[in-house]
């Protein structure tokens, strides 16, 4: 990057940390709400909604605090939830994580019993793929029912973080919290995935800045669109890309610490930063040496080829002259 490239990587970081700053929270949890609306996600349980068997409350005797949702790995929206989701479908369980370790119980009520039929899910004769196949569309049908309701749903990284029963987190009442537990606390004050929809317009004002600026650039420069789209890819608006969210992410980091409210915390543009950051750096150390690698390949390929042209010439203009004979005579006069 020159200086502009960073002025306007700077520009963008602070464009999106001006928009954190305003608009993460509440805004941008109705923000996600009402994109969630559009995609038919329904405001309040319905009453012939597609019922799951990893929709259950684990009674006391298992110890799980907190809502059904959050200790449920099936209604995470993340890999490994939908992965564990569907599993649960095929198996009639539901699995929870309580005190960072897995709980599985069987749920096949007369709900879930009811869900199953007419399906493959309640043909013990019907194929794997014909089952997995309605498991997935009952899993993607229940999280939408969910999504949108008043707990909605877990948002990416909450599964990674009820493992974490480590750490000292304050929570601003003398007392101190796990990571698993601070999860916890986030998702129930609302911290779900309508609010890590919505935080991503942080992450889509950088993103849009920054890639209007390099094809702006190099349109500019060298006049040729092929060019100009290239260079969206390149590694120089991948730092730049690198750049503007990890400035973002700073000024959202000042805002959880000054707040003192954790509820504030980007994640969307956390993920957004690291994930760029993590790009960036696979180039450097990774594929940089190799292309550098392959340039001086190229380079010697093409000089050697250039000799070998000039050496054929200069093999074609001996070939043709004409040799001067001198006898013995003329060489010692």
């Amino acid at each position: 990057m020159d200086a502009w490239d960073l002025a306007a990587a700077g520009i963008a970081g602070l464009v999106g940390g001006i928009i954190d700053l305003f608009f993460v929270g509440i805004p941008s949890k109705e923000l996600g709400g009402r994109l969630a609306s559009l995609l038919g996600c329904p405001t309040e349980h319905l009453p012939k909604g597609p019922k799951a068997p990893f929709d259950k409350v684990l009674d006391s005797a298992h110890g799980a605090l907190g809502n059904h949702r959050s200790n449920s790995v099936s209604h995470h929206t993340s890999v490994g939830g939908f992965i564990r989701a569907v599993r649960d479908v095929l198996d009639g369980t539901s699995t929870h994580v309580v005190d960072g370790k897995i709980v599985v119980v069987e749920n096949l009520n007369k709900g879930v019993q009811a869900a199953y039929e007419g399906s493959p899910l309640a043909d013990g004769a019907a194929g794997f793929l014909p089952r997995i196949l309605s498991a997935i569309g009952l899993v993607l049908r229940h999280w939408q029912s969910d999504a949108n309701t008043s707990l909605g749903l877990p948002g990416p990284w909450m599964l990674l973080a009820k493992f974490l029963e480590v750490g000292s987190v304050p929570d601003g009442f003398g007392n101190t919290l796990t990571i698993a537990e601070l999860a916890t606390k986030l998702y129930s004050g609302g911290m779900d995935l309508r609010r890590f929809v919505g935080d991503s317009v942080t992450v889509a004002v950088n993103e849009v800045l920054v890639r209007l600026w390099a094809f702006g650039r190099t349109l500019y420069e060298r006049g040729n669109i092929q060019d100009a789209v290239a260079s969206l890819g390149s590694p120089r608006t991948r730092k730049m890309l690198a750049t503007a969210h990890l400035l973002t992410a700073a000024s959202n980091a000042g805002v959880v610490h000054v707040s003192g409210n954790p509820l504030n915390l980007n994640l969307a543009q956390w993920t957004a930063a690291i994930a760029h950051l993590g790009r960036h750096a696979h180039w450097a150390l990774v594929q940089a040496p190799r292309e550098a690698d392959h340039a001086h390949r190229k380079r010697w390929t093409e000089t050697m080829r250039g000799h070998s042209v000039d050496l054929a010439k200069l093999e074609e203009r001996l070939s043709d002259a004409t040799p001067v004979r001198l006898s013995v005579a003329e060489l010692t006069s």
